[in-house]
């Protein structure tokens, strides 16, 4: 995977700031490839100070990387900060974050299917009516995205 890659699912995963973002691409040797990368040139266009500059940057990533292996990236990504975090209340969050791109992927992925359904007990538990602990599921949070990472890993 290209670094300008990474620099996109970092962003979209909110371990990369903007500011961080449109530094490295505005770079003199990704500028010096708008002519021939298209996908740099996509980026290049976008202007982030529009308020829908994510769902720009969303849409070219999954042109570029194509609907299935966008979202894998995302998910392997995302597991990777669960699993560096030891904040309960940021791994319920990225939890969350997985869990409503199961509604944007119509259900069809049992992986994030996993993080809906652990951030559905997380509210049912939070409101009196789960049989959980938190800390149970925290952990079930950090099982479910080293099994995502060991049956997918980050490639280098």
């Amino acid at each position: 995977m290209r670094l300008i890659e990474r620099y996109i699912i970092r962003l979209l995963t909110g371990s990369f700031s903007k500011s961080d973002f449109e530094n490295e691409l505005y770079q003199e040797h990704y500028v010096a490839k708008m002519s021939e990368d298209k996908l740099i040139e996509n980026l290049i266009d976008i202007n982030f100070k529009d308020r829908f500059w994510k769902a720009k940057l969303k849409v070219i990533a999954t042109e570029h990387f194509g609907k299935d292996k966008f979202l894998k990236t995302l998910i392997k990504y995302q597991s990777l900060r669960i699993l560096e975090s030891s904040v309960k209340e940021e791994v319920f969050e990225i939890n969350g974050q997985l869990a409503s791109k199961n509604i944007d992927y119509d259900y069809e992925n049992g992986h994030l299917m996993k993080f809906y359904v652990l951030d559905d007990e997380i509210d049912y538990t939070r409101c009196g009516y789960g049989h959980r602990l938190e800390e149970e599921i925290f952990k079930e949070i950090k099982l479910a995205a080293r099994e995502f990472l060991d049956q997918f890993p980050i490639e280098n």
